[in-house]
């Protein structure tokens, strides 16, 4: 006959305190690294917005002055998008073919503020223009090699802003944002 002794090992059921404690830090690091890796996305994503603008800008200036053409930049606030617009012989503004200067939709920034510090200001919003029929460029690039002075903002969410500035003269450059 066969006899059951009685066992002096308990059973284990379940997890430790310490296990659990443990493995709960864990799941929070992660989710703090996958939160803030999440967030620098997005800035790196208004940064390239940012870069493609500087490149084309810079690019416009440069063409106006090669090719002594007049070239502007029209911002739609309401359709998020810009394009770069060459003046013709009858002064009308006719929309520029190559793939930089095409009709671009602005993906990230949900903002983008335009600030002229030229003494020719003017405030027009998307329905007076469309109602008189007149499209008002907000950047004129000359075949002298000036342009219009301005700033452009780019922001997004709680994301760090963005600014190109450019002075009429030399290059378009970023703005130190930095807080």
């Amino acid at each position: 006959m066969i006899q059951q002794q009685p066992s002096n090992i308990v059973s284990q059921l379940g997890f430790t305190l310490l296990e659990l404690l443990i493995v709960i830090t864990i799941i929070g690091i992660l989710a703090g690294v996958v939160t803030l890796s999440f967030g620098a996305v997005d800035q790196r994503r208004l940064s390239a917005e940012a870069d493609r603008l500087s490149l084309a800008l810079n690019q416009a200036a440069d063409a106006s002055l090669m090719q002594q053409e007049t070239i502007a930049w029209f911002y739609d606030k309401k359709q998020n998008h810009y394009e770069f617009r060459q003046l013709d012989h009858e002064n009308n503004w006719e929309s520029l073919e190559q793939a930089l200067f095409s009709s671009y939709q602005i993906k990230v920034p949900s903002s983008l503020i335009i600030e002229r510090s030229d003494s020719n200001k003017r405030e027009l919003s998307a329905e007076s223009e469309a109602s008189e029929g007149a499209v008002i460029p907000n950047i004129i690039f000359l075949s002298s090699g000036e342009y219009s002075p301005f700033k452009i903002t780019l922001s997004d969410k709680d994301l760090t802003p963005i600014s190109l500035y450019g002075n009429g003269f030399t290059a378009i450059h970023y703005l130190d944002t930095a807080p």
